[in-house]
């Protein structure tokens, strides 16, 4: 029973992702477009539209990131509650409009809970959040229906639909948005928050070549489960900034080695998932979803695949997704370390694409070279994955 509902959740997340696959292609191509990493590209920008136009577009960004938020909670919810339903047909469910509007009522409670600005609120560092109302706004009405849960009411034959619908929703609707202020409450305890100091100061506060490894396993574990890795690393380093001048995360060599040696592709290394694809499937949505992220994918912009495959919460890819990235980083040390590469004096922008990067980091073919080996490597190691995605689809 427990794998079964299992099941049932992670498709229902699965079908929301790529429900919202259409808005996170756009905010994707806005940020190719803001960070496109060509001179003269940026120069004719500057000219056409003035110096502020990268303003507009990651205001375009932000707008899009918040609804993208905001929808996957009330996504979830609903497939969640139609795939529910179908299994209680002897009970009447809710209308799925009123699953959805709970769900973001749930989230606007989440959000001016937590106590962040909005701005966060409804960034990409919020999607767990959204997953787990959205969840939690469609397992709630299902519980209480499976009470029978008495009314203090009697509707007539000739009641409003609408009406009746609306009331009978009250209370469901209630106990969810309880259920999620206890749970901001419970996550807001003191003590629960000065864990992640305590784990940013024990992961991170080695030398900058050896917390690579942490960062790289804490980055994808954070995106796996659908929240911005980016933005735990920043929180990371201010932590470790507090009263001291050390770089720690973030330096320069940090830099040049996590976004030019390890993430190829994106988080995950998914330019060899996408390499992988391309030898293995001839048809279906892994090859569909693959070709429309494969330019994304190229500037190292991939929340197409994570999103579209779904590689996040995808069992299938847990192994891949977090282990390949270390591997990178443990060759990329030995690289740096045994002398084969050593970095330069600049840090090439991270939408550079691989081979480019490699070049610019390490001022030689070198690190082209090294780079080369590293999308074989993370090809061949998702390779099987890619089998077993396929033979599941199949089944």
């Amino acid at each position: 029973m427990l794998r079964t509902h299992l099941r049932l959740y992670l498709f229902a997340i699965r079908d929301a992702f790529i429900t919202l696959l259409p808005l996170t292609f756009c905010k994707v191509m806005a940020e190719l477009a803001q960070e496109l990493p060509l001179p003269a590209y940026q120069e004719m920008m500057n000219g056409v539209f003035g110096n502020g136009w990268k303003l507009v577009v990651g205001q375009m960004i932000d707008a899009s990131v918040a609804a993208w938020t905001v929808g996957t909670a009330v996504a979830i919810a609903v497939y969640t509650h139609q795939r529910l339903s179908r299994q209680a047909a002897d009970r009447g469910p809710m209308p799925s409009f009123m699953i959805s509007f709970s769900a973001l009522v749930n989230f606007m409670l989440y959000v001016f809970m937590s106590g962040t600005s909005l701005a966060d609120g409804f960034s990409s560092g919020a999607m767990s959040a959204a997953i787990l109302i959205g969840l939690a706004s469609a397992i709630v009405p299902d519980v209480l229906s499976r009470w029978h849960v008495p009314w203090p009411w009697q509707f007539a034959y000739d009641t409003d639909v609408v009406f009746s619908r609306a009331l009978q929703a009250c209370i469901p609707t209630a106990v969810a948005a309880l259920f999620t202020i206890l749970l901001c409450a419970v996550l807001l305890l003191p003590a629960l928050s000065a864990i992640p100091q305590q784990v940013f100061e024990w992961a991170f506060g080695t030398d900058s070549r050896w917390s690579i490894l942490a960062a790289t396993f804490v980055n994808q574990v954070t995106w796996f489960f659908g929240a911005h890795g980016g933005s735990v690393l920043r929180t990371a380093s201010d932590t470790l900034l507090a009263g001291s001048s050390e770089p720690h995360l973030f330096s320069l060599e940090f830099q040049q080695l996590f976004v030019a040696f390890v993430l190829m592709g994106g988080s995950g290394s998914t330019l060899g998932l996408l390499l992988a694809i391309f030898l293995t499937v001839r048809e279906g949505s892994q090859l569909r979803v693959a070709r429309l992220g494969v330019v994304p994918s190229l500037f190292n912009i991939n929340e197409v695949v994570l999103f579209g495959l779904p590689v996040v919460l995808n069992p299938i890819y847990l192994a891949p997704f977090v282990g390949v990235p270390v591997l990178l980083a443990l060759i990329t040390i030995g690289a740096l370390e045994s002398g084969f590469i050593s970095l330069g004096e600049t840090s090439a922008p991270w939408t550079t694409p691989p081979l480019i990067s490699g070049w610019m980091a390490t001022e030689s073919w070198r690190g082209a070279a090294l780079q080369s080996f590293l999308i074989a490597l993370s090809t061949a190691h998702y390779f099987p994955f890619v089998q077993l995605a396929e033979r599941r689809r199949g089944d």
